[in-house]
């Protein structure tokens, strides 16, 4: 039985794209992975200053290629253990991981990783 929450379990999981709410918290959608202000200084008053200004309060955004989203997937699936195989094909509009990454499972396969 999980002790994870629901929330959790779907971003992990099945890739649920989520925003992070504080201080250099990661927001990821299908096609970006961004870092809120603070990520690198730690400070609080830039992170305010654009939040009342009704801006969000992004640092770094970054625009990710479809094999790079199907990755940062695969490695937050690692955090429960391993890739949920029904909800990586529907992340991956069908594919397989075997498709999407073959040299990689092969060499996980042959290192006896997998």
């Amino acid at each position: 039985v999980s002790t994870q929450s629901t929330w959790v379990d779907k971003r992990v999981t099945h890739g649920l794209p989520y925003v992070g709410l504080g201080l250099g918290a990661q927001s990821f959608s299908y096609n970006t992975l961004s870092y809120n202000l603070g990520a690198v200084t730690k400070k609080m008053h830039q992170y305010l200053a654009s939040v009342e200004l009704g801006r969000l309060p992004i640092q770094d955004i970054y625009w990710m290629s479809r094999e790079q989203a199907l990755g940062k997937f695969v490695s937050v699936s690692f955090y429960f253990g391993g890739i949920h195989l029904e909800s990586f094909r529907t992340f991956a509009e069908g594919l397989s991981v075997e498709q999407i990454f073959p040299e990689q499972v092969q060499f996980a396969l042959a290192e006896g990783l997998m």
